[in-house]
């Protein structure tokens, strides 16, 4: 092989490299701002306004950032110049290629977050508002949010051999795992049930 053409090499698996990082960081901002600022204004929205339906903005909001982190999630598992960066892999048996465990990881809380989400839907258009953090969805929501941050906070560790982890990546990722479990742990005393 000439030096040109381990040249050309080292360039695409630099450019593989940081595409794989500056996705996953793109994910990370996705997800931050669907439950770092979308639970707030979640929190703010039914404590102002009368329930309607599950489709608030609030909830469009957060539902329709944590799809762009999944679809950013799932570019990189489908793309094997990216996927290769994310560690050590497992068969799935209804996907072609093996899957990185981290991204796995990520993947199936992001799942069961999009499962509690149906429920979430079903549950407050039956119930309207009577809701607590302790209710079947919203329980389910912070145990796939934890599960995926997991994942998330994995892959991140993943691509420390290349881009090691600096104090912004601890505390990021460290208030990622540490959201969920807060979120779960508060009932929201602050909203009121209103009469239709």
């Amino acid at each position: 092989m000439t030096a040109t053409a381990l040249a050309a090499d080292d360039l695409r698996e630099d450019v593989s490299l940081r595409t794989a990082y500056r996705l996953l960081w793109l994910a990370v901002v996705f997800d931050l701002l669907a439950f770092g600022v979308g639970f707030d204004w979640d929190r703010r929205w039914h404590a102002t306004h009368a329930f309607e339906d599950f489709f608030s903005p609030p909830h469009l909001f957060i539902y329709s950032m944590h799809l762009f982190a999944t679809i950013t999630l799932a570019y990189i598992a489908f793309t094997p110049d990216l996927r290769r960066w994310f560690g050590p892999t497992f068969r799935v048996p209804s996907v072609p290629f093996p899957i990185p465990g981290a991204i796995g990881l990520a993947g199936a809380g992001f799942g069961v977050v999009a499962l509690a989400g149906v429920f979430d839907a079903i549950w407050h258009t039956t119930f309207g508002l009577d809701e607590t953090n302790w209710s079947f969805p919203h329980s389910m929501l912070g145990w796939g949010l934890f599960v995926a941050f997991l994942g998330i906070t994995s892959c991140r560790v993943a691509l420390r051999e290349w881009r090691p982890i600096g104090w912004l990546s601890a505390a990021v990722f460290g208030f990622l795992i540490a959201r969920p479990q807060r979120s779960a742990s508060r009932v929201r005393s602050r909203r009121t049930c209103r009469p239709r």
